[in-house]
């Protein structure tokens, strides 16, 4: 049982210091950016391939909230109604 323990702990010090790794390279190519900002614009989004871009599209997707969900009332939402409704008096019949 010892050696699971042992076995996350490692995993955990892995993930940490590949995270460490990742923001490091983040920092380099922005600095690079920030050095020849004529590469950033050099980079077209047509030519980046297509798997980046389905992926890319697909968690931004998931980032933003639609539209019509932040749109919907709360009575819309099935929250109900919070003032009873009112019924039309019906006008008397004329002879």
């Amino acid at each position: 049982m010892p050696r699971r323990q042992h076995d996350a702990h490692l995993l955990e010090l892995a993930k940490s210091g590949v995270q460490n790794q990742l923001n490091d390279l983040v920092h380099e190519i922005r600095m690079l950016f920030d050095l020849f900002p004529h590469v950033r614009d050099s980079v077209d989004s047509d030519e980046l391939p297509l798997l980046f871009l389905l992926k890319q599209r697909s968690q931004a997707a998931l980032q933003k909230p639609s539209r019509a969900s932040s749109r919907t009332s709360s009575t819309a939402k099935g929250a109900g109604p919070t003032a009873p409704k009112r019924t039309r008096k019906k006008a008397p019949k004329k002879t």
